[in-house]
């Protein structure tokens, strides 16, 4: 009716833009700040308002969420890279655990196993022997007491919950791994 042959694209692009235009916040003038600002010319000095809207935040990409849930991964055993990536292929993340309630679910879940299983705690690239999730960049809050931090470590949890450290970098260590999700 209005769309020629050929003319798809164009229609999809400003639909994409209208999308766009109507999910960004339009700033009213009674939530503008009003900022004072000074030019200067020459030896004068002038100041004049200047409104600023306000920031703009995303929320956390767990925002809302209730729960998480953590599986073993379905892609057999890999390295902690492989794990990573397996993780991501199923549509979750490699597992993190941010409060004592959610070790204990992943000790749950690999009790009575008789291997250890890969959880997304390293500290590749840190220089210190601090970890960090690799899937979130965050700092990991929840380290057992007992656990030796050491350079180039990735971590593996046992049957006992309690956190291994492994060589990133061995292609001999494959392990079974833990994703996470949200629902």
């Amino acid at each position: 009716m209005f769309v020629k042959n050929g003319s798809v694209p164009a229609v999809v692009l400003m639909l994409a833009c209208i999308g766009l235009a109507l999910a960004l916040n339009v700033v009213r003038e009674e939530q503008a700040v009003p900022v004072k600002e000074t030019v200067s010319i020459g030896k004068l000095c002038l100041a004049k308002d200047v409104a600023e809207p306000h920031a703009r935040f995303l929320e956390p990409a767990n925002y809302g969420v209730r729960k998480k849930k953590f599986t073993i991964g379905t892609g057999g055993v890999g390295t902690f890279f492989r794990a990573w990536r397996n993780c991501i292929d199923e549509d979750k993340s490699l597992a993190t655990t941010d409060s004592e309630e959610e070790q204990h679910a992943i000790e749950r879940l690999v009790a009575r196993q008789d291997t250890e299983y890969w959880i997304a705690a390293t500290n590749l690239g840190s220089g210190t022997p601090e970890l960090t999730w690799i899937t979130t960049d965050l700092v990991v809050k929840t380290t057992p007491r007992n656990f030796n931090q050491v350079p180039d470590t990735c971590v593996s949890v046992d049957p006992d919950g309690i956190w291994k450290n492994n060589d990133c970098f061995n292609i001999s260590i494959v392990l079974p791994y833990i994703c996470e999700e949200y629902f």
